[in-house]
């Protein structure tokens, strides 16, 4: 197994933070250096960075959130139902989608979870008394005046339905909305190929899942037909559909926390994962990424996760802030531009969303040894003192070294 225990970060002249995710080294004449791989962050919009937006700041009336590549999307009823997004090109503007007049009704939740495929937003409200409709609502873009009621279920008994949905597929040819019925063990699947939708979900019932599904959320992973099923309840677990079988589990006590709509991705070759680990005691909000590129393929990368040591695996953390999140509303997204560079979206109702960007271009930089307080002259300095151009990577600076 393949061991990265954490990123490497420098500071340029320009003040960029770099990460690194390669662990090749090289000697030139002029000392060691190591191959690092920037990573900039291209909105920070989170409590810990005292940046979170006011509009959306209330913990229980904006709990979905999405990025499609081009726009940040948030769903919200904090004041009225809303559907905010910014452009990453002009981060400054807060924009919303059309809505129009009486179109959104029904549900405890008129506005609930959020994600987009391409161009497309996909909303649901949040329904849980026998009789009320649960929805999902469609825009095919930003700019569509005229969104669409998608699927229109009126609940049964012991249906509660829109606390969580993840969409699969490519929605153009084929696509499966995934949507987790609370206080069960069971997902509904509504099914989507050559523009015609099933009119009634196929429901899914994991009798052999650790807990139940509540908030739970289905992601297909790459080049496989198994999705990863996650939630706060019953943790992780690889699905085959034709075997009925789970061939890989992490039950929730395998992690510190609730881990959250993990998203299996490739950079530069290389397989890594990224999820959201939420807790309340002690108060947790933060992205993980885990470096999984052993195994043939992710199902078996997985496998070997669940036989390890999860801190092992773990190469970048970021923190979105210390508001108690119990609600589980969390997204993550993956987008990989043209250039092979990855962006990472992280989001925790309450705590706001960050974006960062990952290059694929690698830049040499210069290992020095490491010091416990250095102010560049030799002298003791205090130790939350830090010179231009150095970074400390743990408040201790135990297992870790600066680069410049």
């Amino acid at each position: 197994m393949k061991k990265i225990t954490t990123f490497s970060f420098v500071f340029t002249f320009l003040g960029l933070m770099l990460m690194a995710l390669t662990s090749h080294a090289q000697v030139k004449e002029n000392g060691n250096t190591i191959e690092v791989t920037r990573i900039s962050t291209i909105l920070d919009q989170t409590q810990a960075s005292d940046a979170l937006p006011a509009i959306i700041d209330d913990l229980g009336t904006n709990r979905g959130a999405s990025f499609n590549g081009e726009y940040i999307f948030v769903a919200s009823r904090q004041d009225g139902d809303q559907i905010y997004y910014w452009d990453i090109d002009d981060p400054s503007t807060v924009n919303e989608l059309t809505i129009p007049e009486d179109f959104i009704s029904g549900g405890l939740f008129t506005l609930n979870d959020l994600t987009t495929v391409g161009d497309q937003i996909f909303v649901t409200n949040m329904a849980n008394s026998e009789g009320d409709d649960f929805k999902i609502y469609h825009w095919e873009s930003v700019n569509d005046d005229n969104p669409s009621v998608l699927v229109e279920h009126t609940l049964g008994a012991g249906e509660r339905l829109g606390d969580a949905f993840t969409v699969m597929g490519d929605m153009e040819t084929w696509g499966t909305i995934v949507v987790s019925n609370w206080g069960t063990k069971e997902f509904y699947a509504w099914e989507f190929e050559n523009d015609v939708w099933d009119e009634n979900p196929t429901v899914y019932l994991m009798e052999d899942l650790y807990g139940n599904t509540n908030f739970g959320r289905a992601t297909l992973l790459p080049n496989l037909q198994e999705p990863l099923l996650s939630g706060p309840g019953f943790g992780w677990a690889v699905y085959d559909e034709n075997e009925e079988t789970f061939p890989v589990v992490m039950e929730p006590d395998f992690f510190p926390a609730w881990a959250m709509y993990p998203m299996v991705f490739e950079f530069n070759g290389e397989r890594h994962l990224a999820y959201n680990q939420i807790g309340t005691s002690p108060v947790e909000n933060k992205l993980v990424v885990l470096h999984i590129d052993e195994g043939n393929d992710a199902i078996e990368a997985l496998d070997l996760v669940s036989q390890g040591n999860l801190e092992d695996f773990i190469v970048h953390t970021v923190d979105l802030g210390d508001v108690a999140s119990g609600n589980a509303s969390t997204s993550v997204d993956i987008y990989t531009d043209e250039d092979g560079d990855v962006y990472v979206f992280s989001y925790v109702a309450g705590n706001g969303f960050i974006l960062q960007k990952v290059y694929t271009e690698v830049i040499e930089a210069y290992e020095l040894p490491f010091v416990e307080n250095f102010d560049g002259e030799g002298e003791d300095t205090p130790a939350d003192w830090m010179p231009e151009g150095w970074l400390n990577l743990d408040e201790d600076g135990d297992g870790h070294k600066w680069y410049w």
